[in-house]
């Protein structure tokens, strides 16, 4: 009994090699190559000129924030007074925005030229003149903070220094508050 058991593990052997050695070697598979040609999504546009124009306010139109009513009523691109100097720098020029702030709030508080700004289609930011002269378009807003009380308005020009060259595309009005608006001048 010995034998057979050992001649049936043998065999069985024998048929687990035979059978190995009869099993053509497989062929490697093919390689295959993917090419895969992604285009990248597209960048989220930048905000152009004319998209910001889109979104900005006529001259003349008021804006309402909750304490705070703004209007950018005219805007006059080449203001140079006579005889007052000209600007420091040579090639710059005088610009003039008239503007109306109003106290929608129940108390007084005080208003600058420090918000209103101009901005130039090469995105340059002009900011209102250091400088004052008497024969810059009158009345003239607050020069330095000016108080505006309660339910009142206060209205006048802003000059402001702006490069010879520039093409001035949008008046922006930004306060501490947070209160941001645009017109198209």
């Amino acid at each position: 009994m010995k034998t057979a058991a050992r001649g049936g593990a043998a065999i069985a052997a024998l048929s687990v090699l035979f059978l190995a050695g009869c099993s053509a070697p497989a062929d490697p598979a093919p390689t295959v190559t993917v090419t895969v040609t992604a285009t990248p999504a597209a960048a989220a546009p930048s905000p152009t000129a004319s998209a910001a124009a889109a979104s900005a306010l006529p001259l003349g139109e008021a804006k309402a924030f909750p304490d705070v009513t703004v209007t950018a009523h005219e805007f006059r691109p080449d203001s140079t007074p006579e005889p007052a100097p000209q600007p420091q720098t040579a090639g710059d020029r005088w610009a003039s925005l008239d503007v109306e702030v109003c106290n929608t709030s129940s108390e007084q508080f005080t208003v600058s030229g420090n918000p209103w700004s101009l901005v130039a289609a090469d995105n340059r930011t002009y900011s209102e003149s250091s400088t004052g002269y008497d024969q810059f378009p009158q009345p003239r807003f607050a020069f330095g903070d000016q108080a505006v009380e309660a339910g009142m308005c206060r209205r006048g020009w802003i000059t402001f220094v702006v490069n010879g060259d520039a093409t001035i595309n949008s008046i922006r009005y930004a306060n501490t508050s947070g209160n941001i608006v645009r017109w198209t001048p």
